[in-house]
Order: structure tokens, then sequence, then C-alpha cells
């Protein structure tokens, strides 16, 4: 793994080395390039002005302001008689200030209101002032995994597939390079983390490190419009860490727990993640597809030890059966009739369909050191319903099977049938 992220980091440099003449003169141009919530968009002296798109923005002349928060409000039932309650919960609850200072410095800071603990999601400063390097240093997600990089508001489904949910790095405190090259067709970002998660200071002198490379071949080529927004994605990390696993789960779209380590357990080695993803937008039509792997060395208790190799890998199709436009997944769904029952006009309606697998090696399983099954397999058909780009409906029916029987409540379960509901706004 070690190769792996040495490749990475060698391929990026000599690649950010090549483009920069190119790459400075255009830094201009670029910075005129408002990527979703970028934002380095500041051409030039304004007055100071209030005003809405896609969130509340205060503007001035040197710095700019934006004040979004989004709400998603839930309901979760299961099939008769299973072993876990049905509930309405508060999904996700965020509010978040982000911005631009003295034009070459972005920042944000998020917090999230449905947690008891560990409220701050985001919390960093990068200066942008060159589209094709930034610096970035704080808490933000570590570049790794295109659904888990997708803003939460913005997913097709209503839960991220279980092996991103499980295993994928997400919010870490660390220091990033990224940036665009190659008139934006290719995406890179290399940075170094604790490996601890959100809020918590590093227990070793090692840092993790993550890169990812993003490409979009035919992002200019207007001879292939229908593969204009097709992206391909490569991604890895690698770190040395010390952690307890006792009692940690890993749980399905409906929080059944079909993994649990036993007490005692932890790992001191090395843990790396490997990982690809496609996605493909055309119109209405969108299909992703990502496969990721996570490997822990030396998983043990005091008596017993192996190693811990999860897979997972899933495909999702989208339709907007209205004809709208689908996004990348960085920006709403936007209705060609927003949601108005008294001028017969109903928003927009889009089709989901997604199939996964969760797939890992049995010898934690076999030597006791965990409880539970090796192997989900997993299906969701869902509904979005916008009713403009604000408010969305949607529902989602997964199932999912479990290979090997496990116990959930004191209950014997080889399958988890799940219907999700949700209502959901942002400003």
């Amino acid at each position: 793994m070690k190769k792996l992220i040495v490749v990475s980091v060698t391929f990026i440099l000599p690649l950010l080395i090549s483009f920069t003449p190119f790459a400075l003169a255009e830094s201009k141009a670029t910075l005129s390039q408002q990527h979703p919530y970028d934002t380095t968009d500041v051409t030039g002296p304004r007055p100071m002005a209030s005003l809405y798109d896609e969130g509340f923005w205060l503007v001035s002349p040197e710095d700019k302001l934006r004040i979004w928060a989004w709400a998603q409000e839930d309901y979760r039932a299961f099939s008769p008689n299973y072993p876990l309650p049905d509930t309405f919960l508060n999904r996700r609850v965020r509010l978040a200030v982000l911005g631009t200072l003295e034009y070459h410095f972005n920042y944000m800071l998020m917090a999230a209101f449905e947690r008891s603990t560990d409220l701050v999601q985001f919390a960093w400063v990068e200066w942008a002032q060159l589209g094709w390097i930034k610096a970035r240093m704080g808490q933000f997600k570590e570049p790794f995994s295109m659904e888990e990089l997708t803003t939460d508001v913005y997913l097709d489904t209503l839960e991220r597939s279980i092996i991103v949910t499980n295993l994928s790095p997400a919010f870490d405190i660390g220091a990033m390079l990224h940036g665009y090259v190659w008139d934006d067709k290719i995406e890179y970002a290399v940075g170094a983390f604790n490996g601890r998660g959100r809020t918590r200071e590093d227990n070793r002198n090692d840092k993790n490190v993550a890169s990812r490379i993003v490409i979009q071949p035919f992002r200019a080529d207007e001879n292939s419009k229908w593969l204009k927004q097709f992206y391909i994605g490569v991604n890895g990390t690698w770190g040395v860490d010390e952690e307890s696993l006792a009692g940690t789960s890993y749980t399905t779209a409906g929080a059944t727990r079909f993994w649990t380590y036993a007490n005692g357990v932890g790992y001191l080695d090395e843990r790396w993640r490997l990982g690809t993803d496609l996605i493909w937008v055309y119109g209405p039509y969108s299909f992703k597809t990502e496969w990721n792997r996570s490997v822990f060395q030396n998983i043990a208790n005091a008596t017993q030890i192996t190693n811990g190799i999860f897979d997972g890998w899933y495909i999702t199709a989208t339709w907007l059966v209205t004809g709208e436009d689908k996004q990348r997944g960085t920006k709403p769904v936007k209705p060609n009739k927003n949601f108005d029952p008294l001028k017969n006009q109903w928003g927009a309606l889009e089709l989901v369909f997604r199939f996964e697998q969760f797939l890992a090696d049995n010898s934690p399983l076999l030597l006791s050191l965990a409880t539970g099954t090796a192997k989900v397999n997993a299906t969701t058909l869902g509904l979005n319903w916008y009713f403009n780009p604000q408010v969305r409906g949607a529902f989602n029916y997964v199932q999912s099977d479990f290979a090997n029987a496990i116990v959930v409540n004191r209950r014997t379960i080889d399958r988890e049938n799940l219907f999700l509901f949700r209502a959901q706004f942002e400003i």
C-alpha cells in the first residue's frame, strides 16, 4: 500500500509541474468558473449586498459569506415483527457558514445539531488564489470515495452504501492540497490526516495519507456531448493506527448491526484502503458505480490475531421521468415546473435503483474476534420527488439479505425489509 501512495504522489507532483506554466496563465480564468459551492469567484469590487441564490449570501468588495442550512426528517419502518422499532427521526439537521475572505481565502464552518456529541462537521480554511492548487487545513472529509464526498442533500438514495457508510474515512483533521488542471479535466487531492475521525487528536506521530484523482476526459469535447459528464475516480489511504475495536459495529441502512467486534479486540498496525468509482450523467439519466477495499492488519485480542479484509461495491441508476437534467451530485435538481397543484404543476419525479454487496474475510468470525455475517446483499428501489430546488420528498425500499443469520435483540434473522420516508429542505 505504501507503494500505492508513493505512486499517487509521484504521479500528482510531476503532473502539477508539467501543467504549472499554462495553469498560471489560466488561473484567472479558472477562478471565474464557479465550481459547485466553491467560493473563489470574486471578480471585482462590489458594494455590500444581500441576495438569495441557493442559500443566503452577504457580499462585500473583498468578502463573501453564505449561510446554508438543511434538515432531513425521516420515518423508518420495518416489516412486521422485525426486532427493531419503527420510528421518526431527525436524520440530519445542519447549519453552515462558508465564504471568502480578502478575495483569496475560503472557509467553512458546519455544525450537526442532530448529534449529542462531536457537533463540529467542517471547520477549515484554505488559500485558494489559484484554481490549480489550493491549500486547506482543518477538519473536513478525506479525499476518498465518490459517494462519501457527495453532499448529504444530493445523494440519490436516502442512505449511503454499506461499504462507504462503515469503512470510508469521512471526516478527519489534517491538511490537503487540491485543485483542477488541464482545463479542469483533472481534479486531484492529496493530504495528511490524524486518521481518527472528527474532532479527535492523534495518539501516534504517524499520520494517515490520502489521495484522489478524478478525470473528466470529454469535458471540452463538443463532438461527444453524451460523454461530457463522464468521470473516473481513483483513491487510496494508508496509515499506521492504534485503536480499540471493542463493540464497534457495521450496520445496514436500517441501523441493523450485522458485524460487531468482541470485547478486548483492537489493532496496532497498517490500515489501508483502495477504491475506484465511475459516474456518467446524460440528460435525465445517471449511472454510478464504486468499489472499495479496506484492510486492517493484525486485528487481535489477547490470544488470537488475524487480518480484516473488507470489500464492497454498488451500482446505482437514476431516471428523472419528468425530463429535467440530472446533476452530478453537487447541485439540486431544478424541476421544469415547481410543485403547485392549483396550476396542475407537480415538480420533478425521479426513479432510483441500487444493488450493492458487502464482503468480508471471515477469519475474525472464525476466531471469535467478531460476531455476525461476512456477506450482505442489498437492493434499493427509490422515488425522489423534487417539489422545487429546495424541497424534496423521497421513499426508499431496501431489502438486505444476510448470508448467515444474525441475532438482533435476541431474535435470529436473515433479512431486513426497510421502508424509509424523508421530507427534506435546504435554505
